[in-house]
């Protein structure tokens, strides 16, 4: 049988495939707006009867957080917005280390803002925010080599940085385990080095969109952390532009001298160009996600800017909450939770 998952809490009884006596072990697939998630389940059968309930969850996040960025200096600040609401608050967390051009990854508790840049320094630290508390953390665990302006995506297990810039663009690629916080570098390489692409990914793979100068889309796939490469391009070049994801579709929004929206399709990796737009054409955007829209916040057109706007995923539409940055900045970081 199936189970479709329904709201958080929610319990729904199986009917055993098989009638005899004895123990079965169940897997399936939970997958939510943002992120994907696996449970498994222990079923004692007598017959066809199923002793017990399963209690499908769903992950939906509920915030999303910008960290660090540049306005007149690098900054260790942190501010949230509320998806029901669409209002936005200071959080209490801050970064370990002021800095700019961070990727962004989110576990179910916590989000992480991976490398960066602080003045004239790239950085290898890791840090980020408790959902829960609005808390700060820092792990012990760096990355093996300082980088900025990576493209960040996330599995249900782990968070990855892509390419990025070390001194000249690069194509190697870094995880972290989010159980226990390790750091590690990934045998597989995007096709060709690039900085200043943004991340976007299904529940099975990550993809790396633009960069500077490219409207190339590559990534890995999760399971085996090996690289693929999609036939489709971009719509134009896009570099330093937000990324946000449904659980059907990736997009790469905006970047440098471009207010369009680029859509990629999980199931087929095409790309088409969405009817949304982000205003001002603005780039070094942070993106993140709740279940129903992505949003694109702050960024840099001739000045820092505090605007919130985004694409409302079930149409492709623009949208443009009445609330802007409290604090208005560029080349900061996204996450959700």
């Amino acid at each position: 049988t199936s189970l479709v998952a329904g709201v958080s809490g929610e319990k729904e009884k199986w009917t055993a495939l098989i009638s005899d006596d004895g123990v079965q072990d169940i897997t399936c697939s939970v997958k939510a707006a943002s992120v994907g998630g696996d449970c498994t389940g222990r079923f004692y059968v007598k017959g066809t009867l199923v002793e017990g309930d399963f209690a499908a969850w769903v992950f939906l996040p509920t915030k999303g957080y910008t960290m660090g960025g540049y306005r007149t200096s690098s900054m260790t600040y942190v501010e949230g917005i509320v998806f029901a609401s669409d209002t936005v608050f200071a959080s209490s967390a801050a970064l370990s280390l002021a800095r700019l051009n961070a990727g962004g990854v989110s576990s179910y508790t916590k989000g992480y803002a991976v490398g960066g840049k602080n003045g004239s320094n790239l950085s290898t630290v890791i840090d980020g925010i408790v959902f829960a508390n609005d808390s700060s953390f820092n792990p012990a665990a760096s990355l093996s080599v300082a980088r900025n302006h990576a493209s960040a995506v996330s599995s249900v297990d782990k968070g990855y940085v892509m390419g990025g810039y070390i001194g000249s663009p690069t194509d190697t690629v870094e995880g972290l385990q989010y159980s226990d916080e390790t750091s590690f570098t990934i045998a597989a390489t995007l096709s060709l080095a690039r900085d200043g692409a943004s991340g976007t990914n299904s529940d099975v793979k990550g993809y790396s969109t633009g960069g500077w100068s490219l409207a190339d889309i590559d990534g890995i796939v999760f399971a085996d952390e090996s690289s693929f490469n999609v036939t489709a391009a971009l719509s134009t070049i896009r570099g330093y532009g937000g990324g946000t994801n449904s659980s059907v579709k990736g997009y790469a929004m905006g970047g440098y001298n471009t207010s369009t929206i680029d859509g990629i399709v999980f199931a087929d990796d095409t790309v088409y160009v969405a009817a949304a737009t982000v205003a001002a054409g603005r780039y070094d955007v942070a993106g993140c996600s709740s279940a129903d829209k992505g949003y694109v916040l702050g960024g840099y057109k001739g000045s820092s800017y505090g605007t919130i706007d985004g694409i409302v995923f079930a149409d492709d539409t623009s949208f443009a909450p009445a609330v802007a940055l409290i604090q208005p900045r560029y080349a900061l970081v996204g996450v959700q939770g």
